[in-house]
């Protein structure tokens, strides 16, 4: 087996963000947003976790309104898709099951097992 590299986009870092935000704080993103001033969390485990994956510019521009229109989705989601078609990067990690609708896109929800 090789080694994996794995990519991200700014979307990714804001979603995985926010939804270690609200794990942490049990808070909806509202109430985050209005006590956020006053949270004082260490973010240095997702700082470590972002170090391992390479972080792709997103310059998709008007292509998110075709891909939004073609695959039905959400603006983040077809921002993550449209990078991907960016890149030539046909693999994707999600549990988000509107990327199925997506045709240039493998996802792969499966732990790895290691040997």
């Amino acid at each position: 087996m090789g080694i994996i590299q794995g990519y991200i986009n700014d979307i990714v870092y804001s979603e995985v963000i926010l939804g270690f935000l609200r794990a942490q704080t049990q808070l909806s993103s509202k109430r985050i947003r209005e006590k956020l001033p006053s949270i004082n969390m260490d973010y240095e485990d997702l700082r470590d976790l972002f170090s391992i994956f390479i972080n792709l510019p997103s310059h998709s521009g008007n292509d998110i309104f075709q891909i939004m229109n073609i695959y039905h989705l959400m603006p983040h989601d077809a921002l993550i898709a449209a990078s991907c078609k960016q890149y030539g990067l046909n693999k994707i990690v999600t549990n988000d099951s509107d990327f199925s609708r997506v045709n240039f896109l493998e996802i792969i929800n499966q732990p790895i097992k290691e040997q």
